[in-house]
């Protein structure tokens, strides 16, 4: 499981809906630099909720918009091997190195020197994040109920976070 690849997704990816679904669930078997994937379309299609031939149009759709690369056959057994060739975001791009953004006519004069983290452990973030929202969906599906100012009840919605208040 790769979450520099999950994260990489989730920050920059253009995809939407099902599409998106799939790349999340090839970054989850990727490594850090979003290479090396194997999962089988039926693995996919299960963690992304999809039937397989829905996991097979995304895949193309993914494709096409550059956010996947597929080897057919080139995995272990002979199983396709994915990749997510964008992870390398602006640093391939036009105009900048591996400082930041170099002096141009049009664009910034400033130079970073190296990289800063966006922050000292992210993955220690969407892992706290992670077992956040499975404590909310299990509370959920529990019944767990919470109470209010006004002592209402209410549960907490794990897709949107907000809270749904209970008929007495």
């Amino acid at each position: 499981m790769s979450v520099q690849a999950i994260s990489w997704v989730l920050s920059h990816s253009k995809a939407k809906l099902g599409a998106r679904l799939v790349l999340l669930s090839i970054a989850n078997h990727a490594r850090d630099d979003g290479t090396g994937a194997w999962p089988s379309i039926a693995t996919i299609a299960r963690e992304a909720h999809l039937s397989d031939r829905q996991a097979q149009y995304c895949i193309k759709l993914l494709q096409k918009i550059g956010e996947v690369q597929r080897q057919e056959g080139m995995g272990p057994y002979g199983t396709n091997l994915y990749s997510m060739p964008l992870m390398g975001g602006a640093k391939s791009a036009p105009g900048y190195d591996r400082r930041g953004a170099v002096s141009s006519k049009r664009g910034c004069s400033f130079v970073q020197e190296g990289v800063q983290p966006s922050s000292p452990n992210p993955s220690l973030t969407v892992q706290k994040d992670k077992e956040e929202l499975i404590q909310l969906i299990q509370d959920y599906h529990n019944g767990k109920t919470h109470t209010d100012e006004q002592g209402r009840q209410y549960k907490i919605s794990p897709s949107s976070r907000e809270r749904i208040y209970v008929q007495a």
